[in-house]
């Protein structure tokens, strides 16, 4: 539960211009669930990639530039990925 509260407030970005980020992670298991409400973009806008024990998400919308690196607990490999209503789910197996 610690890990998530500082996760959350380390990656809860306000921004006072409604860009906010919220990233939460939970592990399940042999998995990890990463959801991030980004309601600003649209599917075309977002890209991430898993590099060792991170995940660097990059959001490009309305000529504004937005990157964040997000530290997973262990090394994984992405299993699938959805965007739906604003929400981006990356589910993860632990490697």
């Amino acid at each position: 539960m610690e890990f998530e509260r500082v996760v959350h407030e380390a990656l809860s970005v306000p921004r006072g211009d409604g860009q906010e980020i919220h990233i939460d992670i939970y592990e399940m298991g042999t998995e990890v669930s990463i959801l991030a409400d980004i309601p600003f973009a649209k599917e075309d806008d977002v890209r991430y990639r898993l590099v060792d024990h991170h995940l660097h998400l990059d959001i490009n919308t309305s000529g504004k530039r937005i990157s964040r690196s997000i530290k997973i607990p262990r090394v994984c490999e992405d299993v699938t990925t959805t965007f739906k209503n604003g929400v981006l789910e990356i589910l993860l197996r632990k490697v």
